[in-house]
């Protein structure tokens, strides 16, 4: 797949992938003729890359993260170890979504105009 339809089926701009390529988050592609070839299978690591990103995963975490998924050795104790925080902070983050999100729901289905105090239906 030629950059640009990596980067449509991402959602990123191909500026973002090469930039990735060059901090060594995807490994570097084949190329045809000059032009970068990548594996189908780059889309599925940009969108993880992607979605860790989103979660607040800092670019040097996720190469960590990625490093340690290294098919030709087991995972280290240092890997295991940041995939285990790593894991406690995005159950608390998971806790906190969940808490809003019951707090919004329940504001609109009693009309509150704080969702913070909000205490159910009012009836």
């Amino acid at each position: 797949m030629r950059i640009g339809e990596v980067a449509g089926e991402a959602g990123l701009a191909t500026s973002t992938i090469r930039y990735y390529e060059e901090l060594g988050l995807i490994k570097e592609p084949r190329r045809i003729s000059g032009q970068r070839s990548f594996p189908p299978e780059a889309v599925q690591q940009l969108l993880f890359i992607k979605q860790a990103a989103r979660l607040n995963f800092s670019l040097k975490e996720i190469k960590t993260f990625l490093d340690g998924l290294n098919d030709v050795q087991p995972h280290s104790r240092v890997w295991q170890g940041f995939a285990e925080e790593k894991i406690v902070e995005l159950e608390a983050q998971i806790l906190d979504l969940q808490t809003v999100l019951e707090r919004l729901e329940l504001s609109l289905s009693c009309g509150c105009s704080d969702p913070t105090s909000c205490t159910g239906p009012a009836g």
